[in-house]
């Protein structure tokens, strides 16, 4: 896949997934499984990776992280910037100074 195609696959993907977030219904859920595992067919080598920052807050725990990713509103989705060794979107902390 060339690069311009990742990120515009990757973007849009983000979009659709950060409409969902924080999860309202248990539908919210199956959605966004279903478009992760669409991706995961589209894109070779496609994966969730989790911020540096919110791994180390949440001491790695897989279950801490995904709380805070469904439920508190302070995380996003982002395209991974290494489309050839990481393909796939990064779960970050929303940048507050965006807000400003």
């Amino acid at each position: 896949m060339k690069r311009r195609e990742y990120f515009s696959k990757m973007k849009n993907l983000c979009k659709q997934m950060n409409a969902l977030i924080p999860i309202k219904e248990i539908e919210d859920v199956n959605k966004l499984n279903d478009l992760i595992n669409e991706a995961r067919s589209e894109v070779p080598g496609f994966n969730l990776y989790w911020d540096r920052e919110l791994f180390i807050d949440c001491n790695g725990d897989d279950d801490r992280i995904r709380g805070v990713t469904l439920h508190s509103g302070k995380v996003q989705f982002e395209p991974n910037e290494d489309p050839v060794e990481h393909p796939g979107v990064v779960i970050r902390y929303i940048d507050k100074k965006d807000e400003i």
